[in-house]
């Protein structure tokens, strides 16, 4: 009780000293919210949106600092530095899924700003937008999808298991208990589909949102919409970051040659990332100013559609056609992905159903609650997925090369 007075006297004084009448550092947070935002930004005292499974109180932060926060501090933010954003081969002037996360939340950051939105929850969503994603980019999210199909746990989406992160495997199962907002900006910022206006599903509830990732778990082709013109934000402003990226990662790899790039595009938006990015927070900006969407322009959103069509064509189909060393390469590291995830699966399920307590899923099942493992003790799938989706691509090539390497016989002996 003494400690907990001493932290009370402690907070009391802070406020006293740097907030005369009593003001606390969250309140003054939220003061500057209603004096500074557009009206149909989304506000810190919002009870829709900053409801948690688990009641928290912060006389510092608001609720959405706070949930960035827990965001940035998670093991899986930690591992987007070994992940993969398109191209799995290991070269440091490629983007990893880290670069491009910050890539988005500073282009969100830009964005939310000029239109008078807040910035933090802005950012906590671009921060955890990713955190689903599988080891070995889109490949992996894609393999792994087919291998849970096969073992009937349903289609594996990287924004669907983002919020499975946040809510059930962080901190050993606990989860990070975050607000609503950011759970849905991170379920919504998937959009395959081109929009040229994202504009919010306002009514959005907790049942809609956890229908969406039922849906897709289902396999059903569903799309949802964010609950805020935050979360429209960091979605749109995940085109924008990959956009003009990938264009500079397939040069580098000499996939493409700037000058390839179309004469009337390059016009349009530029022939560089940091060109391309300007242009079009410009417009975003420009369309969107005090508006109840976000949105590119006509002339803008059309550009932005037919480079997306002209890269996925170039960039992400020619390497699998072509026979130059460089695609001829990437072919065969994709094969190895699929042969080595499904290796790495099918060992793994084995181990947990044979309880092999030095295998790292073994571990992994072991650490986590009580409430977890008593939830998926006999889904053992679910729980191997879990595991292989939190690796880094460092620590999947490990296993996978372990798994090539036959054991002593007294080592596998030994281990039951």
């Amino acid at each position: 009780m003494a400690k907990r007075g001493a932290r009370g006297m402690y907070r009391k004084q802070l406020t006293l000293k740097f907030f005369p009448g009593g003001m606390t550092l969250r309140e003054k947070s939220v003061l500057f919210e209603y004096s500074n935002l557009y009206e149909k930004a989304s506000f810190s005292d919002d009870k829709r949106l900053i409801r948690r499974k688990k009641r928290m109180s912060d006389d510092m932060r608001t609720p959405f600092e706070r949930d960035r926060h827990r965001i940035i501090f998670s093991d899986a933010f930690r591992a987007y530095r070994g992940k993969t954003q398109v191209f799995s081969l290991s070269n440091y002037l490629l983007s990893d899924r880290m670069v491009h996360v910050n890539y988005v939340a500073q282009v969100s950051r830009m964005i939310a700003k000029a239109l008078d939105l807040n910035v933090d929850l802005t950012e906590a969503i671009a921060y955890g937008h990713d955190l689903g994603h599988p080891p070995f980019g889109h490949d992996g999210e894609y393999i792994l999808s087919e291998i849970c199909q096969h073992y009937g746990i349903g289609h594996f989406h990287h924004n669907v298991h983002g919020v499975r992160v946040v809510d059930e495997i962080e901190r050993n199962g606990e989860g990070l208990n975050l607000t609503f907002a950011v759970r849905d900006g991170i379920a919504s910022h998937d959009g395959e589909v081109h929009n040229m206006k994202l504009e919010p599903e306002w009514e959005k509830t907790d049942e809609d949102l956890e229908n969406y990732l039922s849906s897709k778990v289902n396999g059903e082709a569903v799309q949802t919409f964010p609950a805020t013109l935050e979360g429209c934000v960091v979605r749109i402003a995940d085109t924008v970051a990959y956009i003009g990226s990938d264009i500079e990662d397939a040069i580098k790899l000499g996939i493409i040659k700037r000058k390839e790039l179309p004469r009337n595009l390059v016009e349009i938006l530029g022939n560089t990332n940091g060109k391309i990015i300007e242009t079009i927070v410009k417009d975003i900006v420009r369309t969107s100013y005090h508006q109840p969407f976000v949105s590119f322009s006509k002339e803008i959103s059309d550009a932005v559609l037919e480079l997306k069509k002209w890269n996925y064509e170039n960039i992400y189909l020619r390497w699998q056609t072509r026979n130059d060393e460089i695609s001829m390469r990437l072919r065969k590291e994709k094969e190895k992905i699929r042969t080595g995830l499904w290796r790495i699966f099918e060992e793994m399920l084995f181990d947990l159903e044979t309880g092999r307590k030095e295998s790292p899923v073994y571990k992994f099942f072991m650490k986590m609650s009580r409430d977890y493992r008593e939830k998926y003790g006999d889904k053992k799938a679910v729980v191997v997925r879990d595991f292989i989706a939190s690796l880094t691509d460092a620590e999947a090539q490990r296993l996978i090369a372990e798994s090539s390497v036959p054991r002593s016989i007294f080592d596998f002996v030994k281990s039951f």
